[in-house]
């Protein structure tokens, strides 16, 4: 642009047309030079280095012409123009494919994509680019440093983005947080040369830490504590005690020094407690136990003592969830999560301003001309969520304060409604208009519809019989839509059983499924399992010199293992074929064999086992290895909700016709709002469960013709209550039959 402003400003003192004619050159040369001026003028062509020597001197064509001529011949005079000219237009060319190039512009983030804070710094940043979006060409890095702590870990990142941008000249940097910006000011001539740096995000920025760097700018991150520590006092004036919560990264052990700088400030007011270098169960533990006169001031906490590392999110929730008492926080991607609020630092506001630097420069600003931005676009935010759960009043918050999570206002849900009511009023209002203007009109007109009565009865007398007709049609589609009604509830009402039905089939066929699965799953183990003990059994030499509690155990196992396959086989054949095969057996006995498979792991529960069976034996017709499986699942869940100490109550009697069987533990008992789910296929209130053990002992017991009852209350422990009938019972394709039972 400078080389096209000295070849117009001087194209008025030189007229390259008169002063070819003065120095008397050929017409055709002369035309020649002319169409190239007025070329120039006209196309306003940017040449730099060599060209400019030619366009800035006056008249330069005819100059260099003019000392041609006096050397060589017409001919050759005529050759050297329409070199000029080539060497003109080439160069011309060359600046302006250079000028339409876009500007590279690189972002450097401290943290990872994922990252809240870091995110919306960087959104801010690419909204910021916006209007210059066609013209440059934007590469985005993150350094993920909140995963790493390595001494070691600039030099490798160094090493990389010498090797990733090697020939990528950068017209601006822009840096976020503090993580980057170090590593710009001890990298930045290495990498890339003195390229303008805009930071953004930088704690509690410090004039001293540009000394000895130029071409740096931006925007200064200064998360106001003590703004948001007088907001707790103000809202909880009987607090005592702060609990600071932070990490040991680098923003960590800034914000570390800011409230040890307060503390003197506060100290006949509060005191501050720093909960630094723990481990997240440390902290939960230490703020569910904190007094009811402290507060918890959440600041930055990524990584705790192990190294474990936590979205802002995910601590934000555990800290709130854990916290006895109102949590507060510094920076607005905490809001939503836990927090009440305070003076909130924003990341988008930040990356907005860096941009907006950034855009200045580009445009041709000296960066080192642009100061930083020493106030931080902070906020008062609260969440009213958190505001409502400790009872606090929107009415105390600082004027100005912005309050998300608000329940939608009646304008807000009902929009549609409050402007039809206004239109509807509109609408009414002119017709009362109308209606007054008719009225005149009629009163105007009294004297003309008198004349008209006698016609106007005959019409009336005809619309009456037409209303007649038309009343006595209304009628017969009233009844018809009545009938149809009925007919259309009958129809739900069977689309609704359907639907249970349906339901009922695709429950059961899941847990048939899940239940085959987990049945093939065990049978190659308890095959396995088996096949080993009895090689060691053949062994005598090797049994020989087993103690006998050892001998026993193996005979246990082997024993255990047969019955598990064949309860598996059992189990897999009820699944495929309903058609169970019963067998005459006691319950008595039955029960006696679960206990004893459970008694071990009772014991090493510390759970103790009672167990009344019923003096006479309780005889009935029952497939026995599948009746087992369900009192097992049914005990042993028993066994597994009861405490260390607790005891498990199993009795059996007869009653009339059936037989009870009643399994009553002292556990910590079941909600009432989980007892009608108990039964579904894979729901479970413990870890490591598929929820599958009470819905298959269920079916079992149905399978039976019997029923499970559950009684129980939260604190008072458990009883499953369990009738089957002693008489036979078969199902043939839905048909119940009884006979009595025979041995």
């Amino acid at each position: 642009m400078m080389a096209t402003h000295l070849f117009l400003s001087k194209r008025d003192r030189h007229d390259p047309e008169a002063e070819c004619a003065s120095e008397m050159l050929r017409p055709d040369i002369c035309a020649a030079v002319t169409r190239l001026y007025r070329l120039s003028v006209i196309q306003r062509i940017n040449i730099f280095d060599t060209s400019q020597r030619f366009i800035s001197n006056p008249a330069s064509p005819v100059v260099m012409c003019r000392k041609v001529r006096q050397f060589i011949s017409p001919i050759m005079e005529i050759l050297c123009i329409y070199s000029i000219i080539s060497i003109l237009l080439t160069l011309s060319l060359a600046a302006a494919s250079g000028a339409a190039a876009p500007q590279n512009i690189l972002v450097l983030n401290s943290y990872h994509q994922g990252y809240k804070w870091t995110d919306d710094e960087t959104r801010g940043i690419v909204e910021g680019l916006a209007p210059i979006k066609d013209d440059i060409k934007l590469y985005i890095e993150y350094m993920g440093t909140k995963w790493t702590d390595d001494p070691q870990y600039f030099a490798l990142l160094r090493d990389a983005l010498k090797h990733k941008f090697r020939g990528i000249p950068f017209s601006v940097i822009l840096v976020t947080d503090n993580d980057a910006f170090d590593f710009m000011r001890l990298y930045r001539d290495e990498l890339f040369g003195r390229v303008p740096v805009v930071f953004c995000g930088v704690n509690w920025f410090r004039d001293e830490y540009l000394l000895g760097q130029t071409l740096f700018t931006g925007v200064n991150e200064d998360a106001d504590i003590a703004a948001t520590v007088d907001v707790m006092l103000k809202l909880h004036p009987q607090t005592k005690t702060i609990f600071a919560v932070m990490d040991s990264t680098t923003t960590g052990k800034i914000v570390r020094e800011r409230i040890l700088e307060l503390v003197p400030r506060y100290q006949n007011k509060v005191s501050f407690r720093l909960l630094e270098g723990k481990d997240m169960d440390e902290i939960l533990k230490t703020v569910a136990d904190a007094p009811d006169d402290s507060l918890v001031l959440l600041t930055v906490f990524q990584k705790d003592k192990s190294g474990v590392f936590f979205e802002f999110s995910e601590s934000t929730a555990l800290l709130s969830r854990a916290s006895r008492v109102p949590v507060y926080g510094l920076w607005d991607f905490n809001l939503g999560y836990g927090i009440v609020g305070g003076m909130l630092t924003s990341g988008f506001a930040q990356g907005q301003s860096a941009a907006d630097l950034a855009l200045r420069i580009v445009r041709g600003e000296p960066a080192d001309a642009l100061p930083v931005l020493k106030d931080s676009p902070n906020r008062y935010m609260f969440d009213y969520q958190q505001l409502a759960r400790y009872g606090l009043s929107e009415r105390g918050l600082p004027r100005g304060s912005i309050i998300v999570n608000q329940p939608p206002s009646f304008y807000a849900v009902n929009r549609s409604l409050v402007w039809s009511v206004i239109g509807g009023m509109l609408f009414l209002s002119s017709a009362i208009v109308v209606l007054l203007v008719n009225i005149h009109q009629r009163r105007k007109a009294q004297a003309e519809l008198q004349k008209a009565h006698d016609e106007l009865d005959l019409r009336v007398q005809e619309r009456t019989a037409d209303l007649l007709r038309a009343n006595e049609m209304l009628h017969v589609e009233n009844v018809e839509r009545k009938r149809a009604e009925n007919e259309i509830k009958d129809l739900n009402a069977e689309l609704s059983e359907f639907n249970q039905e349906i339901a009922t089939l695709v429950s059961e066929r899941t847990m048939n499924l899940m239940a085959l699965a987990v049945a093939d799953k065990v049978r190659n183990p308890a095959a396995v399992i088996g096949a080993a003990c009895h090689r060691i059994s053949k062994k005598g030499r090797i049994a020989g010199e087993l103690p006998a509690d050892l001998r026993e155990s193996l005979s246990l196992i082997t024993d255990s293992s047969e019955k598990l396959e064949q309860i598996v086989s059992d189990f897999q054949s009820l699944l495929r074929d309903r058609q169970a095969v019963f067998g005459y057996v006691d319950l008595n006995r039955i029960v006696e064999h679960v206990m004893h498979l459970i008694r071990r792991e009772a014991e090493s529960n510390g759970v103790g086992l009672d167990v009344h069976c019923s003096e006479q034996a309780l005889m009935m017709n029952a497939q026995q290895n599948l009746l087992t499986i369900a009192l097992l699942h049914i005990i042993k869940n028993a066994v597994e909700a009861t405490p260390r100490g607790g005891r498990v109550r199993v009795s059996t009697s007869r009653q009339g016709d059936n037989i009870m069987l009643v399994v009553h533990d002292t556990g910590p008992g079941i909600a009432k709002k989980d007892i009608p789910n108990i039964f579904q296929a894979f729901y479970s209130t413990k870890e490591h469960s598929f929820g599958m053990g009470l819905p298959l002992a269920k079916q079992v017991i149905e399978e039976h013709m019997g029923e499970i009852a559950v009684e129980s209350e939260t604190g008072a422990g458990t009883v499953f209550r369990i009738t089957l009938p002693s008489r036979w019972k078969e199902k043939y394709h839905g048909i119940v039959t009884d006979r009595q039972a025979n041995p």
